[in-house]
């Protein structure tokens, strides 16, 4: 039924598209424009999206782990893509995907956020698949079956009828079906990018997507899509790269009081703030 509906979706623009009705532009390209602020891009643009250069080192990924980007990156998707160029793990059973697959297996939300123990007993006892972040409107028992339907389909896109009891790219543990289907995305993502280049559409479609956190007006960029391509990138090492930035969301730190996941007492302040903190500041380890 999945399946059908995305199929559809795809038929319907084509449909419009070809009567002049281009709905897949929904994204203003400020690529090549400078500016001191995102910000004031934002309010330039009466778009959803905006197309722009941000610096890598602003850039956090791998969902919840909020590793920082760039080459001397310690994300796993990094050291993996690293492993592969300089030779030292040539296939995904000597990676540092695996061994992070390995020894990374949260049992509950708050493990997963590395929160040693949330206030709320409904963090430590669900499984680490209904995770959220806490300016994120979820519930996270839907949100469980949520996440099994986005996996399942990134699989099925990628051409592997993986179930989400295969595992989870951001965590383990996994198949070693899963584990090589993720390190061969890696490499590929990589190999694609370094042969022929790292291509924007400026239409807005398939881009590296990010929200944006502040806090005393510095800005850092969440990517909500686009992870294997982040980590190709910053082996590459690429100083700047173009995201595609949602305007209808900044995640503001002084805002905090306002987030659903505090209003609806999932975190308490201090605990959203934790997690807000670590993914501003940047895991490296």
């Amino acid at each position: 039924m999945r399946n059908l509906i995305i199929k559809f979706k795809r038929n319907m623009l084509l449909i419009f598209n070809k009567v002049g009705l281009d709905l897949a532009t929904f994204s203003e390209d400020f690529i090549y424009e400078k500016w001191r602020s995102p910000i004031e891009l934002i309010y330039k643009s009466n778009k959803r999206r905006i197309l722009i250069q941000v610096p890598v080192r602003d850039i956090r990924f791998l969902g919840p782990h909020g590793f920082n980007a760039g080459v001397n990156s310690n994300a796993p998707f990094v050291s993996t893509v690293k492993e592969y160029v300089d030779g030292t793990a040539k296939d995904y059973k000597k990676s540092s995907l695996c061994s992070f697959y390995s020894t990374f297996q949260p049992k509950s939300i708050s493990k997963y956020l590395y929160l040693d123990e949330a206030k709320n007993d409904i963090l430590n006892k669900l499984p680490a698949s209904g995770v959220f972040l806490p300016w994120e409107d979820e519930d996270p028992v839907i949100k469980i079956d949520k996440r099994a339907r986005q996996v399942e389909d990134d699989n099925k896109e990628h051409k592997a009828d993986l179930m989400i009891s295969e595992g989870d790219p951001f965590y383990g543990p996994v198949s070693f079906e899963k584990g090589k289907l993720e390190y061969n995305r890696l490499i590929n993502v990589y190999k694609s990018i370094a042969e022929n280049g790292f291509k924007v559409d400026l239409k807005g479609n398939n881009n590296i997507s990010a929200i944006i956190l502040e806090n005393n007006n510095r800005y850092r960029y969440f990517i909500t899509a686009g992870q294997h391509r982040i980590a190709a990138l910053s082996v590459l090492n690429y100083d700047f790269i173009p995201l595609q930035v949602f305007t209808g969301l900044i995640v503001r730190r002084s805002e905090v009081k306002f987030w659903p996941g505090v209003i609806k007492e999932y975190f308490t302040e201090s605990e959203a703030l934790t997690v807000f903190d670590d993914i501003f500041t940047g895991r490296d380890r």
